[in-house]
Formats: C-alpha cells, sequence, structure tokens
C-alpha cells in the first residue's frame, strides 16, 4: 500500500489552497484508487472530496471532530447563525455526506456525527487517536527534586479547563509541596495569566513552547499529568493528544469523568478521574493530593497506563486499523 502527499499552504486564502489542492490533485487521482484527508482540514476539504468523487475515487475523511461544534460550543468564537459558523457546519457537512468512510477519535463522537448529520452508522470508523512510538517511560531527572511535579500542556480553550486547574494550584499553594507547570499558548492564555497574577500563584510556572522531539523526556520528568476540565459537549466527547501521551510515558494522569475517557481508560486503574459533581478546585487538588500522599498507587497507575497503551493502542495497532479501512474501499472500487 502506497501513499502520496499533497500538502497545501495553511497561511493561503481559502481560494488558493482549493487551487493548489486542483493542480496537485488532478493528476494524482489517475494514479490512485483511494484519497485520504487528514483531520482538522475539513476547510479545504470540500474541493478535495468533490474533484475526488468526480474521478470515482473513494474518499476517507478523517473528521477527529466538528469544526462547527469547534468554534461554536468549544471555543466560542463564533455564534451559531454567524458566517463563520455556516462555513464550518457546510465543511463538516460536505465531508460527512460524501465521503465514502469517515474516521472520529471516540464511539461519542461518532453518535455525534450520526446524530449531527444525519449519516449511516456503517460509514464511521473508530479510530482511537493513540500516541507514537516515541511516547514511553524514559529515565529521566525528575523537573525539580523537592516537589511533587505536575504537568499540563496543550492549547488554551475552554475546553481545557485551564482556569480550574489554576485555582487548584492556589488551594494547595503554600500548603503543599506541588509545583504546577503549564506548557503551551492559545485563545484563553492571557485571561489564565492575569487569573494566575491574581491568586498570586508561587507554585505554577508558564511555559510557552517545548519541541516535540524533547516532549517524551520532558513528561517523564513528571511525578503526575492533567488532561481537561471543561465542560463543554466536545470535552464529554474527546480524549485529548496529551492524555494518551502520558499515558504511553508511563504517568498517572487526572482528568474529568466523561464517558469518552471511559471508553478507553478505568478509573483508579489506569487513570484518575474527577468526578462531575467535584470538577472544581477542590476537586481536582483532592485527586491530586491522593497521587502525592500514595506514590506506590501513582506508579502502579503510570505502570498501568503505559501497559494498555502498549497492549491496545500502540502505533502499528491503529496503522493497522487505518489501513484495513483503506484496503477495503480499495477492494469495494474493483
Amino acid at each position: 500500500m502506497a501513499f502520496r502527499e499533497v500538502s497545501l499552504n495553511k497561511k493561503g486564502n481559502l481560494f488558493v489552497n482549493y487551487w493548489t489542492v486542483v493542480k496537485k490533485l488532478s493528476g494524482l487521482l489517475f494514479k490512485t484508487k483511494v484519497v485520504y484527508i487528514p483531520a482538522l482540514n475539513q476547510g479545504s476539504a470540500p474541493i478535495s472530496i468533490l474533484l475526488s468523487k468526480l474521478m470515482g475515487r473513494k474518499v476517507i475523511t478523517d473528521m477527529l471532530i466538528s469544526s462547527f461544534d469547534t468554534v461554536t460550543d468549544d471555543r466560542k468564537i463564533a455564534k451559531k447563525r454567524s458566517l463563520r459558523a455556516l462555513k464550518a457546519y457546510v465543511a463538516d457537512y460536505v465531508c460527512v455526506k460524501l465521503s465514502d468512510k469517515i474516521i472520529c477519535d471516540t464511539e461519542k463522537h461518532k453518535e455525534y456525527f450520526v446524530e449531527h448529520y444525519k449519516c449511516s452508522e456503517d460509514k464511521v470508523l473508530v479510530i482511537p487517536v493513540g500516541s507514537e512510538d516515541i511516547f514511553k517511560p524514559i529515565p529521566v531527572k525528575p523537573y525539580r527534586e523537592d516537589s511533587f511535579n505536575v504537568l499540563f500542556y496543550g492549547g488554551f480553550s475552554p475546553m481545557h479547563g485551564i482556569d480550574k486547574i489554576l485555582m487548584a494550584a492556589k488551594e494547595l499553594d503554600g500548603k503543599e509541596n506541588v509545583h504546577f507547570v503549564i506548557v503551551g499558548g492559545g485563545q484563553t492564555k492571557d485571561e489564565m495569566l492575569q487569573l494566575a497574577d491574581r491568586l498570586q500563584l508561587t507554585n505554577v510556572e508558564f511555559i510557552d513552547f517545548v519541541p516535540y522531539e524533547q516532549l517524551p523526556a520532558f513528561i517523564n520528568s513528571f511525578d503526575a499529568g492533567l488532561g481537561i476540565f471543561g465542560e463543554t459537549g466536545k470535552a464529554f466527547r474527546v480524549v485529548p493528544n496529551k492524555v494518551y501521551q502520558m499515558a504511553s510515558c508511563g504517568k498517572a494522569v487526572i482528568t474529568l469523568d466523561t464517558p469518552g475517557i471511559r471508553e478507553v481508560f478505568s478509573a483508579d486503574r489506569d487513570i484518575v478521574l474527577v468526578p462531575t459533581q467535584e470538577n472544581n478546585a477542590q476537586g481536582i487538588a483532592k485527586q491530586i493530593m491522593r497521587l502525592k500522599q500514595n506514590m506506590a498507587a501513582t506508579k502502579s497507575i503510570g505502570e498501568a497506563a503505559s501497559t494498555l497503551m502498549e497492549q491496545r493502542l500502540s502505533h502499528p495497532q491503529l496503522q493497522a486499523s487505518f489501513e484495513q479501512a483503506v484496503a477495503g474501499l480499495e477492494g469495494a472500487r474493483r
């Protein structure tokens, strides 16, 4: 099974991207049977899908998440009846309706696409995000020798609930030797920095960026990791990359108890879950202290998480699921 890649200039406007697709994809369509559109490309996907279907080719679109849901409910950067929301909805709709297969990351996301876009359940294939092989337990020095080190990294958006993490840090500041490191940037970063200043936190460190190739070793220098604590619809359906990656590194991860998370992980066996009714500063701080006060349990949960990832969600296993889907479409065309 051979793959050929068509790259777009993400900084270009929509029409530039569409023209790039037409120029680059037209010739390749004579040499391929199946077109795969990677995740988070719904904006420029419709032209690729329409062109491919005109040429009689099969299309797999990795939706991962809904663009419409992301801009209207998760990030709340567009009203549902705005032009931006309409463009996102149309892109999602074209992808779902015209693709031969669509991929998402959880059964809850599958339910979302089937319900909101009225597509057949058979069209939607669930393949967990997982993590790359570079994420694994590595012996490294602790981030800080004198602290229980807790890591959050990712984009700053409402789904992540970083405000709750900061308020949990306030609960422990000056009382417990817990050090928080928050890595990343994005939509709510300035707001979160202001909140940290108002709370006068002395146990929180912000880092703008960690190079991806250095991320596995960086994760391994921490005692525990934090997932997401926002209460948007998307937060309840998704399993974030960071949760898979930290689990693969053998870290005990604390995150909100959601249906999406429970599709993969089991509470207190390979993950630590914060009940929805305790999704606040006190509830998050309580779970952090549980781990800090019982390092044997922390180690056991991390080891179970790493084993789960290796046995059920390894990169080769997920790749095999994807290749099986491609092979099925190739066979269907004959």
